[in-house]
């Protein structure tokens, strides 16, 4: 990548994504004041991110992802004010959010997946009230969610997953109206699933897998159309499967295993004619597996896996016996 890049302080679009450039991001960079769009993504550049990238004021989307010899931690970023996308993905930055990317209140897009970072989630994320997709998955983070996403109303996507978060699912999350994809599996979350969970009518993916959540599973879901996904498994749930999870037509997932819930398997779950996966295997079911359930592998379900080889319990239709 050439200093003499610099030069051109006029371009508004650089794109010099796949390629293999090595070497150090420039400095010069800086000086290209009117450059909006900056992506570098899938190339071989070493070292830290330029603090000077910062005097990049007309930036709107910074994207880097997918540069595995970069170093350091995420620069200041304090004079972005007009940045939308900050997509930093597989980059091997580590460290500590910086406190300027609170600021950014132009911010849509933060993708910063699979790197080293660390630290907590800021209450000062409330600030980034225009953030539709909040993406931190496979990284260090550690410490309790914020309790501070009421103000998120655009937020889309919440993506936590692989981290070290621990404490409760944060109430304010449910009163984000517009949350399609929550991923915060693999974490260390306790307490429940919140009752005010029936708000987020437009939710298409749940996921909250291998954590230590307790309780039952709220029975919320009687509107929840659009879900396509509902994983919980390998958590301290107790009680029953809801019954209002067979009002979830469209759900294709449904994986509830590794828990302590009991009978009744609740027969409105024949309903879900969409399914192709249904695991509930560690559990405490005793009995028979419902024939009425057993309609749905005549259509869609090729995965349906429960404890049948237990004397207690039997299927006459699972695809897998644990």
């Amino acid at each position: 990548f050439p200093p003499e890049f610099g030069q051109l302080t006029n371009l508004r679009t650089l794109l010099l994504g796949n390629n293999r450039f090595a070497g150090s991001i420039p400095k010069e960079i800086a000086t290209m004041a009117n450059l909006r769009n900056l992506d570098l993504s899938e190339n071989d550049f070493v070292g830290n991110i330029p603090t000077e990238i910062s005097q990049c004021t007309s930036l709107q989307a910074l994207k880097l992802d997918n540069n595995p010899f970069l170093e350091g931690s995420i620069p200041p970023l304090s004079g972005l004010k007009n940045l939308e996308m900050l997509s930093l993905q597989k980059c091997g930055l580590e460290g500590e959010l910086p406190p300027s990317l609170y600021d950014l209140t132009a911010l849509k897009e933060v993708r910063l997946q699979k790197n080293k970072l660390s630290g907590v989630l800021s209450p000062a994320i409330s600030q980034l009230t225009n953030l539709e997709h909040l993406q931190l998955d496979e990284n260090s983070f550690q410490g309790t969610l914020p309790d501070a996403f009421d103000k998120l109303k655009q937020l889309v996507t919440f993506g936590v997953v692989a981290n070290a978060f621990e404490g409760p699912i944060p109430e304010s999350l449910m009163n984000v109206p517009n949350l399609q994809y929550i991923f915060m599996d693999n974490n260390k979350l306790s307490g429940s699933i919140p009752l005010s969970l029936e708000k987020l009518t437009g939710l298409k993916k749940l996921y909250l897998q291998n954590n230590e959540l307790s309780s039952t599973i709220p029975d919320v879901f009687h509107n929840f159309k659009q879900l396509e996904a509902f994983d919980v498994k390998s958590n301290k749930l107790v009680g029953i499967i809801p019954n209002s999870l067979g009002s979830c037509t469209a759900l294709v997932k449904l994986q509830v295993n590794n828990n302590q819930l009991v009978n009744p398997i609740p027969l409105s779950l024949v309903e879900l004619t969409n399914l192709e996966i249904f695991h509930l295997f560690s559990n405490s079911f005793t009995g028979n597996f419902p024939e009425e359930i057993c309609q749905l592998r005549e259509g869609k379900l090729e995965n349906l896996a429960a404890d049948c080889n237990r004397e207690d319990f039997s299927c006459t239709c699972c695809t897998l016996c644990m």
